[in-house]
């Protein structure tokens, strides 16, 4: 019998990560009554990375990371960065 191991984990984390984004980007639009999240402006994209910051223990680590998905979107949106770095 051979070792046992996991196969396509990736593909499972990318799944996973998935679903988490969408979560959040249906948060946000409900959250701010728009459709879409390029619909935003920049104070309310900067109020959600700033409730990333602050919150970011109250969250398990696949909505953190769902979360900045859904800003680096609107950056990606908008060719702004929202962080200023």
């Amino acid at each position: 019998m051979s070792k046992f191991e996991l196969d396509k984990t990736q593909n499972f984390l990318d799944e996973i990560e998935e679903k988490a984004t969408e979560y959040c980007i249906e948060c946000i639009l409900y959250h701010y009554r728009v459709s879409e999240l390029k619909e935003l402006s920049i104070t309310q994209i900067q109020e959600v990375a700033e409730h990333i910051e602050e919150d970011e223990n109250r969250y398990a680590d696949i909505i953190i990371l769902g979360l900045r998905n859904c800003v680096q979107l609107w950056e990606n949106e908008h060719d702004e960065d929202v962080y200023g770095y």
